[in-house]
C-alpha cells in the first residue's frame, strides 16, 4: 500500500479493510496492481473515524444470531432493575471469559429497558483505555448531556448547562468546573485554579449531587462495557458513583473479565 498511496493518505488492502470496517470510514478505490502480488488487490482509503466503537457494534452491523439461552440472567437483571425502580439503587456485574456473551447480554437487557421507556446511558472502555484518563466517564457525561462529536465547545456548554440547571439551579456554581472537566472551558468564566486533589473532591461531590437529584426526576440505567480495560482515574470516579447510588432509582450495570476487581 505504501507504494501506491498518495502523500498524506492512508491506504488499506481489502483484508485489512474488512477487519476495521465500521471502526473507520473507508472509501473504495477499486482494484490495483501491487508490486509483488500476482493478482489485483482491492484498495481502500481511510477517511476518518467511524461510528462503531466496540466489537459488539461491529457484529451488530453484520447481523446478530438469535439471542437464546440467557433467560435466567435476564431475569436477574430485571429483578435488579425493579429494585432500583423502587428506590433501592443497584449495581450488577456481569463477569466471564472473553467471548462468552457478556456484552450481548447487557445489550439485550438495555434494549428491553429502553422499550419500557427507561433512560439509558452507556460507555465503553477501549482496549487502549488504561493509558488514557476518563474515556468512559466522559462518554457517560456526554451521553447524559446529549453532546455529540459534531458539537462546538459553546454548544456543548449550552447542552450541559441546560440539563443541569433544569434539574437544580444550585448546579450553576459548579458549571465552570464541569465545563473544564468536559474539555470545553468557558473563556469568560474559567474554573478557579485550585489544588488538583481539591478539584477532584469537588467533582466527586458534584457527581453525588447529580446522581441523587437526577434520580428524583426519573429512573436511569447506566451501562459500562469492558470494565477490565478501565483507567485508574475512571475506576475511582465510578467507585464514587457506586457510593452515591443507595436510595436512588438507578441501576449501574457493568461487564468485565475475571482479572478485573474493584473495592
Amino acid at each position: 500500500m505504501e507504494q501506491i498511496a498518495e502523500a498524506g493518505c492512508i491506504y488499506l488492502a481489502e483484508p485489512s479493510a474488512r477487519l476495521v470496517d465500521g471502526f473507520f470510514r473507508l472509501r473504495t478505490l477499486g482494484q490495483h496492481q501491487v508490486k509483488g502480488v500476482q493478482h489485483p488487490v482491492g484498495v481502500f482509503e481511510l477517511e476518518s473515524v467511524g461510528a462503531v466503537l466496540t466489537r459488539l457494534q461491529a457484529a451488530e452491523r453484520r447481523g446478530f444470531s438469535r439471542f437464546v439461552g440467557c433467560d435466567a440472567e435476564i431475569g436477574i437483571l430485571e429483578a435488579a432493575l425493579e429494585s432500583a425502580l423502587e428506590g433501592r439503587g443497584r449495581v450488577v456485574g456481569v463477569v466471564g471469559e472473553p467471548g462468552v456473551g457478556k456484552s450481548r447480554l447487557c445489550r439485550e437487557f438495555v434494549l428491553k429497558s429502553k422499550m419500557r421507556g427507561i433512560s439509558v446511558i452507556e460507555a465503553h472502555c477501549p482496549a487502549h483505555g488504561r493509558n488514557v484518563l476518563y474515556i468512559p466517564v466522559l462518554e457517560l457525561f456526554r451521553a447524559y448531556f446529549g453532546i455529540t462529536e459534531q458539537d462546538s465547545a459553546p454548544e456543548a456548554r449550552r447542552k450541559s448547562a441546560g440539563a443541569l440547571l433544569m434539574l437544580d439551579e444550585s448546579f450553576r456554581e459548579v458549571l465552570p468546573l464541569v465545563f473544564e472537566f468536559l474539555a470545553v472551558p468557558d473563556p469568560k468564566n474559567p474554573a478557579p485554579r485550585i489544588d488538583p486533589q481539591v478539584k477532584q473532591h469537588q467533582l466527586y461531590a458534584f457527581l453525588r449531587g447529580l446522581v441523587r437529584t437526577r434520580s428524583d426526576a426519573e429512573p436511569l440505567v447506566v451501562l459500562v462495557d469492558d470494565l477490565h480495560w478501565i483507567d485508574n482515574a475512571s475506576d475511582a470516579f465510578l467507585a464514587e458513583f457506586v457510593e452515591a447510588l443507595e436510595g436512588t432509582c438507578t441501576l449501574y450495570l457493568r461487564n468485565f473479565r475475571p482479572e478485573y476487581s474493584a473495592a
